[in-house]
């Protein structure tokens, strides 16, 4: 499935090379919490299944989140979203981009979620 364009995406090796820089940056794993447990890319990652994300309950604490990680900075925050195979995430990129585009945020997709991080970055990460 492709949802965005080439712009709104990257890979999994280009994420790799920024997780490995000291650029700010967020990251976002949209799977539910019991899959967060068999395996997941970063302790640092903030978990918000995509199933919950039109949850009030959900969207407000992001919303604090957000506003506290933009606020004072001069630039946009990068924000990088994961699944296990790509699909849930380009789904959030884009209920996010249209939920906070007033906000100083800059959305992408890991292409290929998960699945393509084991075969592109790391031969060892768990697949499910």
């Amino acid at each position: 499935m492709e949802l965005l364009s080439s712009s709104e995406r990257i890979t999994p090796k280009e994420y790799d090379d920024i997780s490995k820089s000291t650029a700010s940056h967020i990251l976002i794993d949209v799977r539910e919490p019991q899959e967060l447990e068999i395996c997941s890319l970063s302790s640092v990652s903030k978990n918000i299944p995509y199933s919950k994300m039109n949850s009030e309950a959900v969207m407000s604490p992001l919303e604090e989140y957000f506003l506290e990680r933009t606020k004072e900075r001069s630039k946009t925050v990068p924000v990088y979203v994961i699944c296990r195979r790509g699909n849930d995430s380009q789904r959030a990129v884009k209920l996010l981009q249209s939920k906070f585009s007033y906000l100083s945020l800059d959305f992408k997709d890991i292409q290929g979620g998960l699945h393509r991080w084991a075969t592109d970055v790391d031969k060892s990460f768990p697949v499910y």
